[in-house]
């Protein structure tokens, strides 16, 4: 396949990408509420595990006090405690996985906001010249898949692609 046809496929995505600003301000506001909905359904479980961890160790303390008053016997009060034990573990490790989740709002939001800028510096450049066609090129594409027929399968940018994710 000929350099040409490649530069014209790529020279036409990014003409696609940037060349409606209505659009790209839609998709803009379109992956923050995404992340907006996304986050407040973690904060949202995050708080609901939290709430549930401390109800097992109520639990615990009740169970303890019942074990330690004779209510219970010691193998009644071990098959409990197991139970409340193996739950708060599920329960722990569902908090850390929500707790990493939130965090990582800041690191979707700067990737938009990374992904803005670069489709703003792009869409300033004149793609008819070949010169600053190829620049683009240079540093906008990380690899280029072709299939055995010699056409253009997948080309890969070094930017993370809102569209490209069903956002």
């Amino acid at each position: 396949m000929q350099i040409v046809v490649i530069e014209l496929i790529i020279k036409n995505d990014l003409k696609e990408l940037t060349s409606n600003h209505v659009k790209l301000e839609k998709l803009y506001k379109s992956a923050c509420g995404m992340i907006e909905i996304t986050q407040d359904k973690h904060t949202t479980e995050l708080k609901r595990v939290e709430k549930r961890l401390s109800q097992l160790q109520n639990e615990f303390q009740k169970l303890f006090q019942a074990y330690s008053q004779s209510i219970i016997s010691l193998e009644q009060f071990q098959a409990q405690n197991q139970l409340i034990i193996a739950e708060q573990n599920s329960m722990n490790q569902r908090k850390a996985d929500l707790e990493k989740q939130v965090g990582e709002r800041d690191i979707m939001e700067e990737q938009l906001k990374d992904f803005k800028k670069q489709v703003s510096k792009v869409a300033r450049l004149d793609f008819d010249n070949e010169q600053i066609l190829k620049i683009v090129i240079h540093r906008v594409v990380q690899k280029i898949e072709i299939s055995d027929t010699g056409t253009v399968k997948e080309i890969h940018y070094n930017f993370i692609n809102p569209l490209s994710h069903g956002t």
